[in-house]
């Protein structure tokens, strides 16, 4: 009666915890078994049978889930995923073959029944495999505050400007794209940076004069200075 949508309900269950997991198979399927006894007019069903059979198919798979989840989906490429999980859905397929047939069955009705339960597994499988090898792709190197990190020394930075959802780091020869916004990137760069504008920090070390609505810096760049914070400008002279 569930041979078919065994291995579905477990790939579907795998992120529960175990026990959780199994629990609430093994009573998804008793549930099924009254409902389809009802709905084709067969005789009823005690409910205590309905859980051991649901019991005797679903826990061979919960069983495969957790062997893939645990010994082989975090360590496998796409390719070693889909054979391990054919392999062990292959196993569950024939645990729960034998068990149905323990309770009663025909063995070989019950596996050409449960064989196409594998094909259920193996969309998981792939999905499983390439979402762990994205994850192990180095991505932007974070900081200890959990942004992303400043991608130089502080010290080669020439100006830093805002640029929508990114700080512009501009350096000798070349310019940086920082994932920052620009109060973030205030405080992370310190007290040798100063706020001018609401679009600019300019280095200390490089400020050469302070002009009227403007800093001047050495090389001959200008940035503008606005009216909130021009008392931090004042205090470059």
């Amino acid at each position: 009666m569930l041979g078919r949508g065994a291995g579905t309900g477990v790939a579907a269950g795998a992120c529960l915890p175990p026990a959780i997991a199994a629990g609430s198979l093994v009573a998804v399927g008793a549930a099924y078994c009254q409902a389809h006894a009802l709905l084709v007019g067969a005789p009823a069903v005690p409910v205590g049978f309905s859980l051991l059979w649901s019991a005797a198919t679903m826990l061979p798979w919960a069983a495969a889930a957790v062997a893939f989840e645990r010994g082989v989906a975090r360590r496998a490429g796409p390719a070693r995923a889909v054979g391990a999980a054919l392999a062990l859905g292959g196993l569950a397929v024939a645990a729960a073959a034998a068990l149905a047939a323990w309770l009663g069955s025909d063995l070989r009705t019950e596996l050409y029944q449960r064989a196409p339960a594998l094909l259920a597994v193996l969309p998981y499988a792939l999905a499983r495999a390439r979402r762990d090898a994205s994850a192990d792709e180095p991505g932007p190197a974070r900081d200890r505050a959990g942004g992303e990190a400043l991608p130089c020394a502080p010290g080669d930075i020439l100006l830093a400007a805002a640029a929508g959802n990114y700080v512009e780091l501009r350096l000798r020869g070349r310019t940086l794209l920082w994932r920052q916004t620009m109060r973030d990137a205030e405080r992370r760069l310190g007290p040798g940076f100063v706020r001018v504008h609401r679009s600019y920090l300019v280095p200390r070390s490089r400020v050469a004069a302070v002009r009227a609505g403007a800093v001047e810096l050495e090389g001959g760049d200008r940035v503008p200075v606005s009216r909130r914070y021009r008392a931090g400008a004042e205090a470059l002279r």
